[in-house]
């Protein structure tokens, strides 16, 4: 995973000593006429009156003030036009790490469902050639790293599993169905069936199964694993991970990644945000493609904003908002 980080603080701050000089200009401009008028008034006594050596200084001062302040206007445009394009170029690149983290993990969970397929297909020709027993499966489970595996009738009762009692699982084995949650298979509709992560019926903790239809259509076989590790290495590379991490860079106020009910993920500095259907701004954002921009606040400070539409294979999944400190600027 590759982070961009832009350094542009020196041509900020370039852009700002320019700015600065500009302010200081308007402190000489006055001493600078007043000057004038002295030396018009030593040189020139018998040939300017003093009403032309104050004309000529108001005159002087009035171009040098409408100088400096239109200096200064495209100073701040530049300012903030260099901001604009190094925060776009920001975003992009959380946009695209956004993308590569999540198509990463559906390619692990592609992997992950393939392996438990695998080994119910092969249970399965078990299960045809009759030489499927308890003991076997339980075998299986542990050579294949696999939580439990499970065979229902066509009626979803559960009449072969591996699982074998342990401490602080004081559930009986009798009168497990499963009909609703394998109906599918049950009724013929499909032979194979991805469950995905689900939470343990009789523990907190959560597994991911799939089921393939036993042989003849004679009932379904489940086999599931624990997704203790799964979800652990899930939340290592996921989106909250790169915003906690692009947000310590200097600079930056937050990140979040928010859809229309919702804060979907966002940096540790954020507690609440603006509701998308609430604001203006936000609501033509889902619509377009462009990177839009705005100053706004956030915790009684001015930051500046830039915002665009985050769109994973077609689908709308949200907006991303990169706040960015003026603090810098206003120095």
């Amino acid at each position: 995973m590759i982070f961009i980080v832009f350094d542009y603080h020196g041509e900020l701050q370039r852009l700002i000593g320019r700015s600065r000089i500009l302010l200081q200009n308007f402190n000489l401009i006055f001493f600078s006429s007043k000057k004038l008028k002295v030396i018009y008034a030593m040189k020139f006594r018998f040939k300017l009156s003093p009403k032309a050596i104050i004309s000529i200084s108001v005159l002087i001062a009035a171009v040098m003030l409408i100088s400096s302040y239109i200096e200064l206007n495209q100073s701040k445009k530049e300012i903030f036009q260099l901001l604009y394009e190094h925060s776009s170029t920001l975003l992009e690149s959380i946009l695209q790490s956004s993308k590569n983290t999540l198509n990463s993990s559906f390619e692990i969970e592609n992997l992950v469902e393939d392996r438990l397929l695998d080994n119910a297909r092969m249970i399965r020709r078990l299960d045809a050639a009759k030489s499927i027993t308890k003991d076997e499966l339980i075998k299986i489970s542990k050579e294949n790293s696999l939580y439990r595996i499970n065979l229902f009738d066509s009626k979803g009762n559960r009449v072969l599993t591996n699982r074998i009692p342990e401490p602080g699982h004081n559930h009986g084995e009798e009168n497990i169905n499963r009909y609703e949650e394998l109906k599918q298979i049950l009724n013929k509709e499909t032979e194979e069936l991805i469950i995905g992560l689900k939470t343990a019926e009789f523990s907190s903790e959560e597994r991911f199964a799939v089921a393939v239809a036993r042989a003849n259509n004679n009932g379904a076989i489940v086999v599931n694993m624990d997704a203790k590790d799964f979800l652990e290495f899930r939340k290592k590379i996921g989106i909250g991970v790169i915003l906690q991490q692009m947000s310590k860079h200097h600079g930056i106020e937050y990140i979040i990644l928010q859809d229309t009910i919702g804060i979907l993920a966002a940096s540790e500095k954020i507690d609440t945000v603006e509701a998308i259907t609430d604001s203006d701004f936000l609501v033509p954002i889902l619509k377009s493609d462009s990177v839009f921009s705005r100053t706004t606040y956030h915790k009684d400070h001015e930051v500046y904003e830039v915002v665009k539409r985050f769109v994973l294979d077609d689908e709308l999944l949200g907006i991303y908002r990169l706040g960015v400190s003026l603090e810098d600027i206003k120095m």
